[in-house]
């Protein structure tokens, strides 16, 4: 597996995902993860959680609700999250990011790899790419079924 390793001194206790990685998830409600580790200090308690805001500004960001909340990473293996839109507190926003951290007072180290699926908000289904402009599914509203045909 290929995934990206973080090797934290005692004296850090969060590590946030750099700013030129967030996801830009403009258009999409609901979100599925898998967070699939190789390798974890025995013994630590590393949570992994997901934080996310409307726009680029650190003060913004939230912990995301996801069900199961605040995913423990202490063994290898795969650990599965989600969050709907319809139900969380905190739902996905625009930009997405992970953040790790440890309440362990030592060193501790993780490498692991994340797989996310994302379920688009249904009126985003409008978008064209150039000129070309994509289907709409049916039941949409009579706005989007006019602007299909106004090619």
């Amino acid at each position: 597996m290929t995934g990206l390793t973080i090797r934290s001194p005692g004296t850090t206790t969060t590590v946030r995902q750099s700013a030129s990685d967030w996801l830009d998830l403009e258009g999409f409600r609901d979100l599925s993860m898998w967070i699939q580790v190789a390798d974890v200090t025995s013994g630590a308690e590393v949570k992994l959680t997901l934080e996310t805001a409307p726009m680029e500004d650190e003060s913004l960001f939230q912990t995301l609700t996801m069900q199961p909340s605040g995913t423990v990473l202490s063994t290898r293996g795969v650990y599965f999250a989600a969050s709907r839109a319809n139900v969380s507190k905190v739902p996905l926003s625009k930009h997405l990011r992970w953040a790790v951290s440890s309440t362990l007072g030592g060193d501790w180290n993780l490498t692991f790899r994340l797989v996310v699926a994302l379920n688009p908000v249904v009126r985003e289904f409008r978008a064209s790419r150039g000129s070309d402009l994509f289907a709409i599914p049916e039941g949409m509203s009579t706005a989007a079924s006019d602007l299909a045909g106004a090619r």
